[in-house]
């Protein structure tokens, strides 16, 4: 019986320094990379995601959803469209929005692909897969706005047993103004069917 692990992706963009670099664990699927564009929208409090689903059960799912199939592992490039890559708010050619926060959390609705329990302890099995993630509150990237970044890159191991069947993860992220004090949210999602 297949088993399948959705995460779902409710992330800050603020302003974000560069996030570490982890070796990913070998698995017996092939490497993915998805890029989840983002388009803050001030006036309207979101910050849009611009990217559809992608990937493994991508189907029915909303925008910026990404997929990973049985065995699968890779990145995830969370990106503010029109800023050039790696662009904090001090450049010569300094960015308009910067991402200064990653939280996860491993509750939450799954149809909703809302999460909840930010800020807690968060599952084994959601840490491993997520290598940076603080346990004790499911922080994965936060930084001041004059250290964010204009695209964040979150390792995916999806290296929990499929036995342990359909896992939820989910993220918020923010995304800081640098002229100014606005911050806006999103919301997309990710699927691990483990390995």
């Amino acid at each position: 019986m297949k088993t399948f692990v959705t995460l779902a992706i409710i992330i800050f963009l603020v302003g974000a320094a560069c996030a570490p670099i982890y070796q990913i664990s070998t698995t017996t699927g092939k490497e993915e990379q998805f890029t989840v564009l983002l388009m803050p929208k001030p006036f309207q409090d979101e910050l849009k995601v611009m990217s559809g689903p992608q990937g493994w059960g991508k189907g029915g799912k909303k925008d910026g959803y990404v997929g990973f199939d049985v065995g699968d592992y890779g990145t995830i490039i969370f990106a503010i469209k029109g800023e050039d890559p790696g662009n904090k708010c001090a450049d010569e050619d300094g960015a308009k929005w910067v991402i200064t926060e990653i939280k996860l959390s491993d509750e939450g609705d799954a149809s909703t692909e809302k999460g909840n329990n930010f800020n807690a302890k968060q599952d084994e099995w959601l840490i491993q897969a997520f290598p940076g993630t603080a346990k004790s509150t499911g922080v994965r990237f936060s930084v001041s706005k004059d250290q964010g970044i204009t695209s964040v890159v979150v390792i995916n191991k999806n290296d929990h047993p499929k036995a342990w069947g359909l896992k939820t993860a989910y993220y918020e992220v923010t995304a800081s103004e640098c002229s100014g004090d606005d911050t806006v949210t999103t919301d997309p999602g990710v699927g691990n069917r483990g390995k």
